[in-house]
């Protein structure tokens, strides 16, 4: 066991670019294989992956607990318009691929995953894709969607003190506003520094 574990930490700490092939390889096979066997396995291997990296359900399952709902739609709409065997099988999908890019994201650091992105999309440098864009709008995007987020929090304690929270377009409009702000001082600044 702990010979194990040694090779689950040397797997966890390999180049954020294999990983990130890796979950290109896991996100296909899951389309190719349409068998929930496969995605069964799949999924316990995820799981013992977390356990052995002492990553808690919690954290492996919160992005399948944010699309719980959209889940129930997609089953259900399967179990309607064609076989709710069919429902089972793609929930399974998403949830194997889902699990799966949580597990990474919980094993590597945003930079190490930026730098691995980077590296990955180099080859495509010679058909007119900048890897360092790429990489600078993945941490970006990385970067400020809790800021997003704390936004619209910002947003509805200011409206709900003025009595307007159960409004949800009065809570929606200011969010937008304030984040389009920020994203235009973003772009000027970055604009700044690449003129020097």
């Amino acid at each position: 066991m702990i010979n194990c574990k040694i090779y689950i930490k040397k797997f966890c700490r390999i180049d954020p670019k294999w990983k990130l092939m890796l979950l290109i390889l896991v996100a296909s096979l899951s389309f190719i294989v349409y068998d929930w066997r496969f995605y069964l396995v799949n999924l316990l291997i995820t799981f013992s992956l977390s356990c052995l990296t002492h990553s808690t359900y919690k954290q492996l399952l919160k992005p399948i607990r944010s699309y719980f709902y959209l889940l129930i739609i997609i089953f259900v709409l399967h179990s309607i318009w064609g076989d709710w065997v069919d429902g089972i099988k793609v929930i399974l999908r998403l949830c194997n691929i889902v699990m799966f890019a949580s597990w990474i994201l919980l094993t590597t650091s945003s930079s190490d995953m930026i730098e691995g992105l980077t590296a990955l999309l180099k080859p495509l440098s010679y058909i007119g894709v900048k890897p360092t864009e790429v990489g600078l709008s993945f941490a970006l995007a990385v970067r400020f969607t809790p800021l997003i987020i704390d936004t619209f929090k910002e947003v509805k304690i200011a409206q709900k003190a003025k009595g307007i929270d159960k409004n949800f377009i009065a809570i929606l409009i200011p969010s937008i506003i304030k984040t389009i702000k920020m994203a235009d001082d973003i772009a000027e600044a970055i604009e700044a520094r690449s003129c020097e």
